[in-house]
């Protein structure tokens, strides 16, 4: 009988842990997805009705995961460096899929165009224009055969997703600038063709900037308290201008900007004084410099006058 017992007792341990293994590689991953964007320097506007996102198999014959489908409006500009969620923990099965696809109901693109501007929309009753904003051409959405979007993760992630276990998180960087064609040699009408980079969360890395006050320095019009009021504005290799002002640190004289949810890539770090006046600085301005991937960069200023 102690003998029955303890086999017993075994096989069912065995059997408990075999389940235990083999029914977490079935358990779904939940995943993320958020969209930041890459503004671009002639354009004022640039809004989206994002209709869908979905995963598209990797098998032929396979079905796609469908990670949202209600219509979300979002106002791309407006995203900078704060990603905002296009999905959020949804549970999908694990496996590799092919691509991670969007599609879009409307949209349109305001263009600075000499003194003035034109607005370039999808349909003139678009829901996403503001009241009173007059449409000066019609925007195309669609790909040939109607192609859906496909955001590219280059080697980031690999040729294809694999979700095995636990959460991910994707961030989708929208090119506006590259993504909007004015110019078509055919004479259709202007069309936003998206290019969109994608990369895991966690690959995403950061730029710290530093200013601080050239020690015995006086500046009659720019004391250290106006320095606070000065912004940081980083480039994008598209000419895409993200500002943002700097905030005290909590040491004398010294201020800083930091910019998150940044592609590893070339940048460029220009200063801008208050009422818009150039800071001069011991480092050349605008400064280009290289963000690695998936950790914290830092640029250090000292002002030494202004323009």
């Amino acid at each position: 009988m102690p003998f029955m017992l303890r086999s017993t007792t075994a096989l069912l341990l065995t059997s408990a842990l075999l389940c235990f293994t083999a029914c977490g590689k079935d358990d779904p991953v939940r995943v993320s997805v958020k969209l930041a964007a890459l503004p671009a320097q002639q354009i004022e506007k640039a809004v989206l009705t994002v209709s869908k996102v979905y995963l598209w198999p990797q098998e032929r014959g396979s079905t796609e995961v469908v990670l949202r489908d209600a219509p979300l409006t979002v106002d791309l500009l407006a995203l900078g460096n704060n990603p905002m969620a296009l999905v959020k923990d949804v549970d999908v099965p694990p496996g590799t899929y092919g691509q991670l696809r969007l599609r879009a109901s409307g949209g349109f693109v305001q263009l600075k165009e000499g003194s003035g501007s034109r607005v370039y929309a999808t349909s003139s009753t678009y829901e996403g224009l503001p009241a009173g904003l007059q449409v000066d051409r019609m925007l195309n959405l669609a790909n040939p055969n109607d192609a859906p979007w496909t955001v590219d993760f280059g080697e980031d992630v690999g040729e294809h997703l694999t979700l095995d276990e636990g959460e991910k998180t994707f961030l989708v960087d929208f090119d506006i600038a590259r993504s909007f064609k004015t110019h078509d040699p055919l004479g259709n009408d202007p069309r936003l063709s998206p290019v969109m980079k994608g990369l895991e969360a966690g690959a995403t890395s950061s730029l710290r900037v530093m200013i601080r006050l050239r020690e015995g320095l006086s500046l009659p019009s720019l004391g250290e308290k106006q320095l606070g009021a000065a912004s940081v504005i980083l480039v994008n290799v598209g000419g895409g201008r993200t500002p943002k002002a700097v905030t005290a640190t909590g040491e004398a004289g010294v201020f800083e900007a930091t910019f998150r949810n940044l592609r590893p890539g070339e940048y460029t770090v220009e200063l801008e004084g208050p009422d818009a006046r150039h800071l001069l600085t011991d480092w050349a301005s605008p400064e280009s410099v290289y963000v690695g991937e998936n950790r914290e960069d830092t640029v250090r200023f000292t002002v030494t006058g202004h323009s």
